[in-house]
């Protein structure tokens, strides 16, 4: 009875240890899956917040986006709005000099060319006729520049060829030409364009760069075109600020058209001016 009592409290003591060993497995089991769901919570948690992170940071870069192309279609529209209005004004200029003054100084050279011969030619006379005759040419010089009413009935080509017949025409400067590839795919606004960009160019050469020679480079390839000024003249500092030249406003305009501008020069070895824009570009800007 002792041996079988001794053996009946010892089963007791082993089945209290296993109830014991299994409620500490219980408890390890039901903390790890405490632990299990937490992990999967965080894990969860923080891929949701780097969804939400860059959905939040995608929203912000095409809020971005759509302020900068905003930003960029009112610079355009602004810009083109100038242009308009430059050109307005660069007409109603252009018709006053050529019609007003312009004709006032045809009347004028006819009384005096009536008075010249009648009377005996005299030399002061004749002085005054050669005062009127070279204002009057440069009337109608300042009239085409203003107005260019051989890019209305010409080619930008043959435009520019004669508004660089008229530069040439006068001592101490020349200006050559030269163009490569179709620019005939262009459309007038971008020829005048460039031919305006030309224009100014030149007159900055004419102005400042104290030169004797430049050239002229327009190059159509395939969906580009770029026009080059090159000369030889005095040159400058290219980091300083040349608000004289012309050129800041040059930039703008290349710029808000998303074109491409670069200006090489050193003093004493002339001015690089090239310029490239897009077609494509240029035809949605028009």
């Amino acid at each position: 009875l002792d041996a079988r009592y001794r053996s009946i409290a010892k089963d007791k003591e082993i089945s209290e240890k296993k109830l014991l060993i299994a409620r500490q497995q219980q408890k390890i089991a039901d903390k790890n899956k405490w632990v299990a769901i937490s992990t999967s919570g965080s894990i969860l948690l923080l891929v949701l917040g780097i969804g939400f992170f860059h959905n939040y940071r995608n929203r912000q870069r095409m809020q971005h986006n759509e302020i900068s192309l905003l930003a960029r279609e009112k610079e355009i529209n602004l810009l083109k709005g100038i242009i308009k209005g430059e050109e307005k004004e660069r007409t109603r200029l252009a018709r006053e000099l050529h019609d007003g003054i312009g004709g006032m100084l045809t009347s004028a050279n006819l009384n005096l060319n009536r008075a010249l011969s009648a009377e005996e030619k005299e030399k002061p006379l004749h002085q005054l006729q050669y005062m009127i005759r070279d204002i009057a040419s440069e009337v109608r010089r300042m009239a085409h520049n203003l107005m260019p009413d051989a890019l209305i009935r010409h080619s930008l080509e043959e435009a520019l060829l004669i508004y660089i017949s008229t530069i040439n025409a006068s001592d101490g400067f020349m200006v050559d030409m030269h163009t490569v590839g179709d620019l005939n795919v262009l459309q007038k606004p971008t020829e005048l364009l460039l031919y305006r960009i030309a224009q100014e160019l030149i007159q900055n050469v004419i102005k400042h760069a104290r030169a004797s020679y430049a050239v002229l480079q327009i190059v159509q390839k395939e969906n580009f075109i770029s026009l080059s000024v090159e000369d030889d003249g005095i040159g400058f500092y290219t980091e300083e600020d040349h608000k004289g030249y012309g050129l800041q406003n040059l930039r703008y305009r290349v710029q808000a058209l998303q074109g491409y501008i670069s200006i090489q020069s050193e003093p004493g070895q002339g001015t690089t001016i090239y310029i490239e824009f897009d077609i494509d570009r240029l035809k949605e800007v028009n």
